[in-house]
């Protein structure tokens, strides 16, 4: 999911049965949103979790992975990439080569 999408895009991750692993790009949450999705991820899942943001947005990130630290959500890896807010198409090749190096785990 990118941006404002990525809290959809984890809820239809939750209720699906065959699922390797979902990324986040740059994404953006309201605290609100962001306590729901702690919830659902902290239920329990067999899928892998990669959250690619700026180099920009780090507090927002480090906050997030807190949260996510505290209620135990498992298979989580954030990542600070250098790239423009919102991602531009310069910044498409090193995100690939990112997600192509996690998905390779």
């Amino acid at each position: 999911g990118v941006g404002w999408s990525a809290d959809y895009v984890t809820e239809w991750a939750a209720a699906q049965d065959r699922l390797a692993g979902v990324i986040w790009l740059a994404p953006a949450f309201t605290p609100d949103r962001m306590t729901a999705l702690t919830e659902v991820l902290a239920e329990g899942r067999n899928w892998r979790l990669l959250d690619l943001h700026g180099t920009s947005s780090q507090a927002a990130a480090r906050e997030r992975a807190a949260e996510l630290a505290r209620a135990e959500v498992e298979q989580y890896r954030r990542l600070p990439l250098p790239m423009a807010s919102p991602p531009n198409a310069a910044d498409a090749d090193g995100i690939a080569n990112w997600v192509s190096a996690w998905a390779g785990q």
